[in-house]
């Protein structure tokens, strides 16, 4: 009996190729960030004093707590309130400023993320982009309504109210009225007109967010699972044999690598590399082999896994509990694999407690390979300034082709799928 890989030997050697270059770029990018721009988290009170520390938001009404925790070297770790925080810098290089704005009429006080500063300034929040000048905020709007066509149906239009306002508030350089007609509402472009509209007054400014340059990150983890698996078959030469035999609950280890090329982006590449011990899987058929006696053929595997999972994911919320979805392809090696040769058999005839073993017989193997895919749902909750905990579950599947001629039934293509609940700690 022998395993026989889906993938070529050579489609091996390019995947983990490609696994090397990744660690490469991670180790690299990290290094260029060590030489970058140092980001030191900050309050800004209303006293116009600056706190330097470690900076956690907090949002928990329930407890009458919203505002930001700080701790540093000098600074016992306490709860500065919101209404005492004027402007405030994240571990992440961002500024935030607190503005007002009409909110069901009333005015209501949130914080605005700075993206351009200059005669004219660019802020974001949440999905929405403002103008302000002279203290003064406008938001950029993009409003749709409904219109029929000439054939009568009922298609959207937007109604582009923000290029009335830019048009109002770049007005002192009469060159940009094309470029503004035409203008989309998106960060890049508006970065662009802003950065025209300054250059054409020789006003200063400063871009707060660059899209060109990398600010990469690395977090790493270590966690530990269990895992639940069970097979499908498919036997190309009788299709009632079936794979039996599943163990369940193997406990598992691993260590997790979460990658983003910039520290402020969604998207992220997770490596995560698993060791499995003590799986078992069996074959099983029986066959008639003349009009006196009949066999069954049993045929188990035992093995150890190892799984380095890679690919990308993207995060749905920049809170202190993270849900997000990742998705990619793993390599798996097969360790410690022995097979376990029965057969018994039995009178056509006679009863079940006149079977006899007639073959029993043991096989060590050589490691093996095998390449599958996998898809990841979690949330990664923040228990303090440093530490997130890891909690996700995951899907995986592998193929397989088992060539066994001594068992009656002929080659088997099985798919092997693996359920896995995974808890740990990101650093």
């Amino acid at each position: 009996m022998t395993l026989k890989y889906l993938v070529s030997r050579d489609f091996t050697k390019r995947i983990l190729q490609c696994l090397i270059l990744i660690f490469i770029l991670i180790l690299v990018s990290n290094k260029l960030k060590s030489q970058n721009e140092n980001y030191q988290e900050f309050l800004v009170l209303q006293s116009n004093d600056t706190l330097f520390g470690d900076i956690r938001r907090v949002n928990d009404p329930l407890h009458d707590r919203n505002g930001f925790f700080i701790e540093s070297n000098t600074i016992e770790r306490k709860l500065i309130p919101t209404e005492e925080i004027i402007a405030y810098k994240n571990s992440k290089g961002e500024f935030y400023y607190k503005k007002s704005i009409l909110r069901f009429g009333n005015p209501s006080f949130h914080f605005f993320q700075l993206l351009f500063k200059g005669k004219v300034s660019l802020y974001k929040y949440q999905s929405d982009f403002y103008l302000e000048k002279n203290k003064k905020l406008y938001k950029l709007k993009n409003t749709e309504s409904n219109k029929k066509n000439k054939e009568g149906d009922v298609v959207v239009k937007y109604n582009k109210e923000y290029i009335s306002t830019l048009n109002v508030l770049l007005s002192d350089c009469y060159g940009l009225y094309d470029k503004i007609t035409s203008l989309n509402l998106t960060y890049k472009s508006l970065v662009h007109i802003l950065k025209n509209y300054h250059e054409c007054n020789n006003q200063k400014y400063k871009i707060f967010i660059d899209e060109k340059r990398l600010n990469p990150s690395l977090e790493i983890g270590t966690f530990i699972g269990l895992s639940t698996s069970w097979t499908s078959s498919r036997i190309s030469t009788n299709r009632i044999n079936e794979l039996t035999g599943i163990r369940w609950n193997n406990i598992f280890f691993g260590v997790d690598l979460k990658y983003k090329l910039r520290s402020s982006s969604s998207y992220f590449i997770l490596i995560s590399p698993h060791y499995i011990s003590n799986y078992t899987y069996s074959v099983e058929t029986i066959a008639t082999a003349n009009k006196y006696w009949i066999y069954n053929y049993n045929l188990t595997f035992e093995f150890d896994q190892l799984d380095i999972p890679f690919g990308f994911g993207k995060e749905f919320s920049e809170s202190k509990n993270v849900p997000y979805f990742g998705i990619g392809y793993t390599y798996t090696r097969f360790l410690n694999v022995s097979t376990n040769y029965l057969v018994r058999r039995k009178p056509k005839t006679g009863n079940i407690g006149e079977e006899n073993i007639f073959e029993n017989s043991t096989q060590k193997l050589e490691p093996n390979n095998s390449f599958g895919i996998w898809t990841v749902v979690g949330v990664n909750f923040s228990i303090s300034d440093k530490f997130k905990v890891i909690n996700r579950l995951r899907y995986q599947a592998n193929n397989f082709y088992l060539n066994s001629g001594r068992i009656q039934g002929g080659d088997k293509t099985f798919n092997y799928h693996q359920l896995k609940f995974e808890l740990g700690l990101l650093f």
